[in-house]
């Protein structure tokens, strides 16, 4: 039989590894328990049959919610083999988002994790009228709910095994009667300009990235694997279940996400799957490392990071590096790099991948100095994978070259437009919407772009993001943005800039652990975040750091005068999505007042602000932003 679904790869694997191979491997309580692929089997088919011995039907909606566990997947494949769709919701949605996806999706089910998913649900019960069980996979806090419709995750196994000893053989032939052209998921897009939309993806589209994927980059089946990106998100669907059915990788599953850390330091994965906040923390953790670090480690460093650049530039120059230079990174990899590396818990990696947005051209030079060969691809929800670099072949200004079976142009306008087997097959709900997105079989990805002489793919930013000034040149907010964040001090920024003001300015969102660090060594009292990112020295340094990207900037782009906000970008929010990027119409009504300040004469912005306590008061404050010119 040709596998064309993901639960007939599952069965594959099943037959061919059984016992003998572990498929995962769950860190509980300080021990890293392993499920064989008898156990992932086991667990996705009794489940199954459980859900269609409480009313599951084909075609039925199920939404699955909480951090990245087993158990996600057990029941997404579950729901798939029973031929009904699968969709995810971010951990940290809040419940208006939870409740316009559930609505929207007219889910029956709801898998969630815990007692904080279980309660927004609960929240929502008499305003969902298509829901009609809720299941949860870790009982801690939910022992004395006693609402009709819970179902604790092992009681609906039960029920799967008392169905399969009167239904022998179901479970087999629900799979068998699966077809790759099948809804897999419903993936509910960031929603960065407009309400979030459910584009339906076939598993065609998902096994065919993931198997494109895992030959161009060498994947193997021995390769471990850290599960940490929220599966909601098509990255994880295509790259962490769908490689690991695919192509048997072996999954990691964390304690909990605030020790994905700690637990990625433990499993030393030879794959290594981020959206850049986590490359850009990663590299902002190595040079708090260095300022904690003693005298004798910091001249290291020192003497041994050039070396390591130097060696970068080899690298991306496609030249072999001398002797000489090899010789002396030798011993900064033995002094400096592979300490590092192992204290990141990136020692092992083999297959570094970014994705989502565009990633700092600095943060590339930087990990690539500690040799870290860090690709970045390029997909969409609605398009799938489109483009990746090849090892040996990364330019970091690109997202490399387009995917094997695909095509990539780019229209009159300057948009990206795709066609491959990777594509979704619509919005749910929403043909208008499908109809505009795909036009002759093309997909409209909305991003602007250009291909360079090599082949390699360029994104610019998104279209509507591109911002005109006064002279008529174009300039990209994101390159602005992704630059300052190759600083230690500066967590997020927002560049803004348009026909109608004289300059560019910018929002900025110091990072609170590096900035009070400094502040401490440097002696200078604060209390709250709001107050440390108004200090006058911290404004000076956030002015060096903006002085310094501004070298490489255009001059009608570089940024003339800023602000440190009081606060982060928060996607609770709506100021940025679940998949952090920076939904900036939005922000730029919510921050009017901010913005126009920037373009007045005032030394400083008067603004009010809200506090939320712990106890759900809201009160408001007020507080002084200075503002900075950049000469």
């Amino acid at each position: 039989m040709v596998e064309n679904t993901f639960p007939q790869l599952l069965l594959r694997n099943y037959r061919e590894y059984g016992t003998r191979k572990v498929a995962m491997y769950k860190r509980e309580f300080g021990i890293w328990r392993g499920h064989t692929w008898a156990d992932f089997y086991s667990n996705v088919k009794h489940f199954s049959l459980g859900l269609l011995s409480i009313g599951l039907k084909p075609d039925d909606k199920v939404a699955i919610i909480g951090a990245n566990d087993p158990q996600w997947f057990w029941a997404e494949v579950a729901v798939q083999a029973a031929g009904a769709v699968p969709l995810g919701i971010y951990t940290d949605s809040v419940i208006s988002e939870v409740k316009y996806v559930l609505a929207h999706s007219d889910a029956k089910f709801v898998v969630a994790r815990d007692q904080e998913q279980v309660d927004k649900i609960l929240a929502l019960k008499n305003e969902l009228r298509s829901l009609q069980r809720v299941i949860y996979w870790e009982p801690k806090g939910l022992w004395n709910y006693d609402e009709p419709f819970l179902l604790e995750f092992g009681a609906v196994l039960d029920k799967g095994r008392q169905f399969d000893q009167s239904h022998p053989d179901n479970f087999e032939a629900n799979i068998g009667n699966g077809k790759g052209k099948d809804t897999a998921v419903l993936l509910y897009t960031s929603g960065t300009s407009a309400l979030p939309k459910g584009a339906i993806v076939s598993h065609t589209a998902l096994i065919d990235g993931a198997q494109n994927w895992a030959k161009i980059e060498g994947v193997t089946k021995d390769y471990q694997y850290l599960s940490s990106i929220p599966p909601a998100w098509a990255f994880e669907q295509m790259f962490g279940i769908g490689a690991l059915l695919s192509s048997g990788i072996i999954a990691n599953f964390p304690e909990k996400p605030e020790t994905v850390a700690a637990n990625t330091r433990e499993v030393a994965p030879e794959i290594m799957i981020n959206p850049p906040r986590v490359w850009e923390m990663l590299t902002r953790r190595v040079q708090a490392m260095i300022f904690d670090a003693n005298i004798l480690k910091r001249i290291t460093y020192r003497i041994f990071l050039p070396v390591g650049y130097k060696v970068a530039d080899f690298f991306y120059q496609k030249r072999r590096p001398t002797m000489f230079w090899r010789i002396l990174y030798r011993l900064g990899d033995w002094t400096v790099f592979r300490p590092v590396k192992d204290k990141l818990g990136i020692l092992n990696v083999k297959m570094g991948m970014t994705g989502g947005a565009a990633l700092s051209p600095d943060v590339f030079k930087f990990l690539r100095a500690f040799g870290l060969d860090l690709l970045q691809g390029y997909g969409t929800t609605e398009g799938g994978y489109i483009s990746i670099h090849r090892h040996g072949n990364v330019e970091f200004e690109t997202v490399g070259n387009p995917m094997p079976k695909g095509e990539v142009r780019i229209s009159d306008s300057g948009e990206i437009i795709v066609r491959n087997a990777s594509m979704f097959d619509g919005y749910y709900k929403d043909l208008e919407a499908s109809r505009k997105a795909v036009t002759d079989g093309w997909f409209h990805t909305g991003d602007a772009g250009h291909f360079q002489e090599n082949g390699h793919l360029v994104i610019l930013d998104r279209l509507a993001d591109l911002v005109e000034l006064a002279d008529g040149g174009k300039f990209s907010p994101g390159f602005i943005e992704n630059r300052l964040k190759f600083s230690p001090y500066i967590k997020d920024s927002m560049a803004i800039g348009g026909r109608d003001v004289p300059y560019v300015t910018c929002m900025v969102i110091i990072d609170f652990d590096n900035v009070s660090r400094w502040a401490e060594r440097n002696k200078i009292p604060f209390t709250t975040f709001a107050d440390l990112s108004q200090k006058p020295e911290i404004i000076g340094l956030i002015a060096d750091a903006i002085t310094r990207v501004n070298r490489g900037l255009p001059m009608m782009a570089r940024v003339r005068e800023f602000i440190n906000l009081h606060k982060e970008f928060d996607p609770d929010e709506a100021e940025l999505t679940r998949t952090m990027k920076l939904r900036r119409g939005f922000m730029e009504k919510n921050y009017s007042n901010l913005i126009s300040g920037l373009y007045d004469e005032s030394p400083a912005i008067k603004t009010e602000f809200e506090i939320r306590y712990t106890d759900g008061r809201i009160g408001r404050s007020e507080l002084v932003i200075q503002k900075r010119k950049i000469g």
